[in-house]
């Protein structure tokens, strides 16, 4: 039998009363919350862990209820993408799965896109080509330049309206460069979290695949399970055959 503390057997609603006097309110679902700092602060407290354990009713099933799913880090992300640049291209890999989606969690994206360059060092080290498209960076100037743009501070409702021809430029943009683009070449696309309530990143991916000859590289903060994705781990996903990394 494990050793608790009295105040770990108490209700797990209850606050936590670590000697450190962390704040935390204990709830085992939070040891495999998707939040990195929220799985950090609660694994650095001893009260939050026994509570789990305690709640347990064999060493076989606590284990399990401890298993949560790896996050990678930025160099294993590295690493994954290094795996799948190394294989060979052949010519007759269907065009869903030109697109490769590096998925990671969303508090990773800034670190993400700063070791970019890391990336492309993997991808020219392979012999293949590499450009960056910065997906945030076509959002402002479209609105901005739009005719309705005045009108939209008044009437917000408005917006959804401008969505369809947002989403064409926004593909026509992507589906430009990628026609500059070689067969033994890869586009990186960054910046999809700013999409998000704009357009559906699976929209992109889908319209766009018949204008890939090498490879398009899309920086997903969020998450894949069974074949979904959910950008910034959003309720509402998408199913799409792509190459997931990690896969």
């Amino acid at each position: 039998m494990l050793p608790f503390s009295d105040h770990s057997r108490a209700s797990a609603d209850q606050r936590c009363s670590h000697r450190l006097g962390c704040e935390l309110w204990i709830d085992p679902k939070q040891i495999c919350s998707p939040n990195f700092a929220v799985r950090r602060r609660l694994a650095s407290c001893s009260c939050a862990l026994e509570a789990v354990l305690f709640r347990s009713m064999s060493a076989a099933r606590w284990r399990r209820s401890l298993e949560c799913p790896p996050l990678p880090t930025v160099d294993e992300l590295l690493g994954h993408f290094q795996r799948q640049a190394a294989l060979p291209w052949p010519k007759e890999t269907a065009r869903d799965y030109r697109v490769w989606i590096l998925h990671y969690e969303k508090s990773l994206d800034r670190r993400v896109q700063g070791r970019l360059h890391e990336f492309e060092a993997i991808a020219r080290k392979f012999g293949h080509g590499w450009s960056a498209l910065h997906l945030a960076a076509l959002v402002p100037p479209w609105f901005a330049s739009h005719e309705l743009f005045g009108g939209l501070a008044e009437q917000p409702d408005e917006l959804p309206g401008l969505l369809p021809d947002f989403e064409a430029h926004l593909v026509e943009a992507v589906a430009a460069r990628l026609r500059s683009l070689g067969d033994g070449d890869i586009l990186a696309l960054s910046g999809a979290g700013s999409l998000f309530g704009l357009t559906r990143v699976s929209t992109i991916a889908e319209t766009l695949a018949l204008e890939i000859r090498g490879r398009l590289l899309l920086l997903f903060p969020g998450r894949h399970e069974n074949g979904v994705y959910r950008l910034l781990d959003a309720r509402d996903g998408w199913t799409y055959r792509a190459t997931p990394i990690p896969a």
